[in-house]
């Protein structure tokens, strides 16, 4: 559903952001049991989100944090799709300079050239 941008509200005002939230959050936990496929889903929902410049604030607000934690993750997938989200949201202007910082970018650019 989250490739269709048409259903990108219907998604955010049914609440598909707090299990999103909740699953990241035990991926990025070393001591939990949560795989890594069903983070790379979660992951790909959120990039998804993040071509719709209107979902940018929202991801911004809840998942910009965990994003960055997702670029050093153990699994090179769930990197892929943090990294993506990251660089959707750097496509949009005016997220720069607000918590689209030097950090966001300095990890892009290591992406891009490693």
């Amino acid at each position: 559903l989250s490739a269709n941008s048409k259903a990108h509200a219907k998604l955010i005002d049914e609440g598909v952001t707090e299990p999103l939230i909740s699953e990241l959050r035990a991926a990025l936990d070393p001591k939990s049991d949560s795989d890594h496929e069903t983070a790379r889903f979660c992951l790909l929902v959120v990039a998804n989100l993040s071509v719709g410049f209107q979902n940018h604030t929202m991801i911004s607000d809840q998942f910009l944090n965990m994003l960055v934690k997702f670029t050093e993750h153990r699994d090179i997938m769930c990197r892929h799709h943090a990294i993506f989200t990251l660089g959707n949201m750097c496509a949009n202007g005016d997220n720069l300079g607000k918590d689209i910082d030097n950090r966001v970018l300095k990890i892009l650019v290591s992406f891009s050239f490693p």
